[in-house]
């Protein structure tokens, strides 16, 4: 659940079916899972921007996982 790598992906595989919220949700968890200057959550950050942008979903509003 916490694991950087995955998050990331499961991020993209979300992001490719345009499914914005679900991206948005791993990748703010990706982002909060290491240390800022880590490049994979800088990453995920502007990952996360463009999946809202995307989705028009605001900041802070990511939807909870899809089991």
């Amino acid at each position: 659940p916490g694991n950087l790598k995955a998050l990331l992906l499961a991020g993209t595989a979300a992001f490719d079916k345009a499914d914005y919220a679900l991206a948005t949700t791993h990748w703010d968890r990706a982002a909060a899972a290491g240390p800022s200057d880590n490049p994979m959550v800088q990453q995920a950050r502007a990952g996360a921007a463009e999946a809202r942008a995307r989705g028009q979903a605001p900041a802070g509003t990511a939807s909870a996982p899809k089991p």
